[in-house]
């Protein structure tokens, strides 16, 4: 059922891209769309309506888009509703300006930490943000929401209020300061309804946080970050207490020649961002992580940490205190073939709010191999897992292998895995999974599923809550139209007690306490109508505005250094054949929302800049967890030129000589001006050789007809300076003694230079 304000919202933002029409250029989109998620607690739970969104630039260089979406039943609104605008600019300063649903950043400064999922907190207000030169700064309030679906998200208003705003200023390029306040309030009648929005220990009336953060490099390879925060907050019941006010933040990262090393130190209380929907924060934790590539096919690494909560000793919570080590090798053996072998500790004690003791040690020995050849990849692996739970012991292991396989505009992967468990009695399992995607004419078809007990899930080596099977469609059907439709349904993987959520975000792993809609089938269908004027405007496609949180996807990041020296920017890296991602000031790159399985990452020779080596650049194969990131690094080899001269005299035939490198087995002739050069070189030594025989006649070398010359990477072309002289040849003359009559021999002949003839 379609209410008046649909019709309303739709008129306005069609009037409104009329109107700026022949001034700016846009897009727009009108969308009819529906969820359906039939069974669970409610016969059918259902949301249809109309959607329309826009984007357009104006003649001033700003940028005007917005979303808004109106439904008539359920309750709840899918995805977002928004009015933005981007590059006012006023007194010198850029600002923009939001109203609706926007994304707050958790902290103002981006650093990867592996082992602390900081996540955007969604607002519904209003944002005002501004720019100029090096300072920037924001304010925001509204009604915190958080993501309610498995796939598809649904932003649904929690019983929480955030109000606040950030500071940045870029002091130089290698310095950074931040600073940022918050207050979260509650409503004390809207969460006692909803109690799994906030964790236990957490239910604050108001809470307040004040941070301060900076970024430095004082080395070009090293970063170095810090923040302290300070927090309070008035207890919502009687199972929380007053938050222990100090946090602390400092995290370290070195990128060196054949290896990196992190590590961090963190003290979040119970106050930290005690956001509905998230678990965040009450964690206290240290880890180091080193990498090291002893040779060009092998890397090692070996991480080591620990994590604690209730830093207020608040006896109606669980307290938990865990330890982490894991060491592994993965080598390249060449012709596609991929080994690794990783072995971990992890050892978890609990104190539950009741008075008792537990105490979980995990240990895992994973093995896999994997090949690529052509358009296949094979992957096996081994897992072996040894517990102890409160005294007992108990072990488990699994095998798996994996197919994918490439075929033109399709990829697909089919994957099995047996598990068997030993405790007190035996146990079997079955895992299976499968993934294909690809076009059929101009739709593309992707489908996900994954079946059957994984034993795994029942260790502290967990990697995702949930399973998924999903199946879709994206047709463009012409004149704008686009159709869009999904099945899926999701179950619980994990059980969400709290050891497994504490255990979860101890590994980085995005913990989201609401998870609507589990257990039954979801159908999604979308049919949008594009409308554009004035030209091309960057706006998403319609699948990218779609993407929701897939559970079962990670991401894939690496760097890209120079000879194992320095990092090098604006490299391409390609996914899988046609994800493209380039690497940034720091020669970083990152794929996120990577499909679990078995993917192939490398330089993109296509779009490689021409001053590196593509014949380094092979593909290297990658298995991807769910919500894990996997590392890959790459290294280049820059290319470098030779150049060099024939001097020769004036009126000498230079086109034809011929210059060789033997060792590079290069071969090039001079221009007419006896120029030659050699490009796309590795740095290096090298000899180069004027072949004697190609001289044209009447002229020879002056000096050596083979030089050396050292090409550097980065310097200046190394040069090669050959001479040529004229050779004239003097007629015989005959000498005659007239005081004697007999003969003279005739002198022999003398090359001699001519008059003027030389080097130039």
């Amino acid at each position: 059922m379609v209410k008046r304000t649909d019709i309303i919202v739709l008129a306005a933002l069609l009037a409104c891209g009329a109107a700026f029409g022949q001034e700016s250029k846009g897009t727009a989109s009108v969308t009819a769309q529906g969820f359906y998620a039939p069974g669970g607690f409610e016969t059918v739970r259902s949301t249809t309506g109309i959607a329309a969104e826009f984007r357009y630039i104006l003649p001033a260089g700003m940028l005007l888009e917005g979303k808004a979406e109106n439904y008539a039943a359920s309750g709840f609104r899918l995805t977002e509703n928004y009015l933005t605008l981007r590059g006012l600019a006023a007194g010198g300063w850029r600002l923009e300006f939001n109203a609706g649903d926007f994304n707050v950043p958790g902290r103002q400064l981006d650093f990867f930490l592996p082992q602390i999922y900081t996540p955007m907190f969604r607002l519904r207000g209003a944002r005002v943000q501004g720019l100029r030169g090096r300072l920037g700064w924001s304010g925001y309030a509204g009604a915190v929401t958080y993501m309610e679906g498995p796939r598809l998200p649904f932003s649904v208003l929690s019983p929480q209020t955030r109000g606040g705003g950030g500071l940045n200023w870029k002091a130089s390029e290698t310095l950074e300061f931040a600073g940022q306040f918050d207050v979260v309030s509650t409503q004390p009648g809207s969460a006692s309804g909803r109690p799994h929005l906030l964790q236990p220990g957490r239910r604050y009336a108001r809470a307040a946080q004040a941070a301060a953060m900076a970024s430095w490099k004082p080395l070009n390879n090293l970063r170095l970050l810090g923040e302290a925060a300070h927090t309070s907050g008035t207890p919502l019941d009687q199972t929380t207490v007053k938050p222990s006010p100090w946090n602390a933040l400092a995290a370290a990262e070195y990128e060196y020649g054949r290896g990196s090393v992190r590590a961090s130190y963190a003290r979040q209380t119970a106050g930290y961002t005690p956001v509905a929907g998230y678990y965040t924060g009450d964690r206290g934790s240290g880890f180091v992580e080193g990498r090291i590539r002893p040779w060009r096919r092998a890397d090692l690494y070996a991480s080591a940490g620990s994590q604690s909560n209730n830093f207020e000793r608040n006896p109606a919570v669980w307290t938990f205190h865990s330890k982490s080590v894991s060491t592994g090798v993965s080598l390249d053996a060449g012709a596609g073939v991929n080994l690794s072998t990783q072995l971990s500790r992890t050892e978890l004690n609990s104190d539950s709010p009741s008075g008792g003791r537990m105490r979980n040690t995990n240990r895992q020995l994973m093995l896999m191999a994997s090949k690529s050849y052509g358009s296949h990849s094979t992957r096996f692996s081994y897992r072996h897992f040894e517990m102890r739970h409160a005294g007992a012991a108990s072990g488990q292991g699994a095998v798996e292998g994996e197919q994918s396989v490439r075929l033109g505009r399709w990829m697909t992967s089919a994957a099995v895995r047996y598990g068997a468990s030993r405790a007190g009695e035996r146990r079997d399992s079955l895992f299976v999974r499968g993934m294909v995607q690809g076009n059929i004419g101009r739709a593309s078809i992707h489908a996900f599923s994954e079946a059957g007990r994984d034993l795994a899930n029942e260790t502290l080596f967990a990697m995702n809550q949930i399973q998924t099977t999903v199946a879709g469609f994206n047709l463009p059907i012409g004149r704008g139209w686009n159709v869009q439709g999904e099945v899926l349904k999701t179950t619980i993987a994990t059980a969400l007690n709290p050891q497994s959520a504490f255990v979860l975000a101890s590994n980085g792993v995005p913990v989201s306490l609401a998870l609507g809609g589990l257990d039954r089938l979801n159908i999604f269908f979308r049919v949008t109508r594009n409308i554009g004027w004035g030209g091309p405007s960057p706006v998403p496609s319609a699948a990218s505005s779609l993407a929701g949180v897939t559970p079962v996807s990670g991401a894939i990041e690496g760097i890209v250094t120079e000879a194992g020296q320095s990092a090098v920017e604006g490299i391409p890296i390609v996914l899988d054949g046609h994800r493209l991602a380039f690497t940034g000031a720091n020669g970083r790159y990152r794929f996120p929302d990577v499909p679990q399985g078995s993917h192939r990452v490398e330089v993109s020779p296509r779009e490689l800049p021409a001053e590196f080596d593509p014949a380094v650049t092979g593909e290297t194969a990658i298995f991807v967890r769910s919500a894990r990131t996997e590392r890959r690094d790459f290294q280049l080899v820059r290319l470098t030129s030779l150049h060099g001269q024939v001097l020769a005299p004036p009126n000498s035939k230079l086109d034809e000589i011929v210059i060789r490198l033997p060792g590079a087995r290069r071969v090039t002739t001079p221009d007419e001006d006896g120029r030659f050069a050699f490009h796309n070189l590795p740095a290096g030594e090298y000899e180069v050789v004027l072949d004697e025989s190609t001289i044209a006649e009447g002229r020879r070398l002056s000096g050596p007809s083979s030089l050396s010359a050292t090409a550097k990477a980065g310097a200046e072309p190394a040069e090669a300076i050959f001479g040529l002289e004229a050779v004239v040849k003097t007629k015989k003359v005959r000498q005659v003694d007239l005081q004697s009559s007999a003969p003279k021999r005739p002198a022999p002949a003398e090359s001699v230079p001519a008059a003027g003839d030389g080097p130039r």
